[in-house]
């Protein structure tokens, strides 16, 4: 498990997010069919009901 978490830290400070960010835009991308970050606001309301921080 903390060579995932150090891949996740990485690649967080590389395209400049926190890690929840990251894990938001993650789950964004995941609920799309082609992988692009979705514009629907009932999806983004989603992402932020489960960010937690």
């Amino acid at each position: 498990m903390p060579d995932e978490l150090a891949v996740f830290d990485a690649r967080a400070k590389r395209e400049h997010l926190t890690r929840s960010a990251l894990a938001r835009k993650l789950i964004l991308c995941a609920m799309t069919a082609d992988g692009e970050e979705p514009t629907q606001p009932s999806a983004q309301r989603h992402a932020t009901s489960i960010e937690g921080d």
